[in-house]
């Protein structure tokens, strides 16, 4: 087995760990350094199968479904990604592998590949919501947004 300096291993080690949750939290730490002005919102809960895990809005919106390798779209995730693309939303599959070293962006139809998440969101997400108009899946849902108390958001 090989050996590795202590920082090699720790680096290695803290990058073996990727979760939903720590890749939801450096998209949003990208976002909130380079693109001032969007909203973001959590979508998915217990409650609402099949929704997809992040919406970030600056007049348009990107609908994100983040998964971890192996794990894999379901069939549910699948068909609201069409859904939201028939509405002329942009919705994706934003995939990492385990040790963070390689992040994949699909559109149900292509898939592109980055070895840095800042580069994929600068390049392939955020130019797609720099503008007025929202699209009317977006405005079908922000419409009907309620909270777990029922108030509208």
């Amino acid at each position: 087995m090989p050996t590795y300096q202590t920082e090699t291993k720790s680096k290695l080690t803290s990058n073996m760990n990727l979760t939903e949750t720590k890749l939801k939290q450096k998209i949003y730490k990208i976002l909130d350094k380079d693109f001032p002005g969007h909203w973001r919102r959590k979508i998915s809960s217990q409650f609402s199968a099949g929704a997809l895990d992040l919406v970030i809005i600056r007049g348009k919106s990107i609908w994100l479904e983040l998964k971890i390798l192996p794990r894999l779209l379901t069939s549910l995730q699948k068909k609201e990604i069409e859904k939201i693309q028939a509405a002329g939303g942009n919705a994706y599959c934003l995939t990492a592998k385990q040790d963070g070293s390689t992040f994949y962006l699909w559109d149900l139809k292509e898939i592109l590949e980055f070895t840095n998440l800042e580069t994929l969101l600068k390049e392939a997400l955020l130019p797609k919501i720099d503008s007025h108009q929202v699209d009317r899946y977006t405005n079908m849902l922000l419409s009907q947004m309620v909270d777990y108390t029922g108030k509208e958001k």
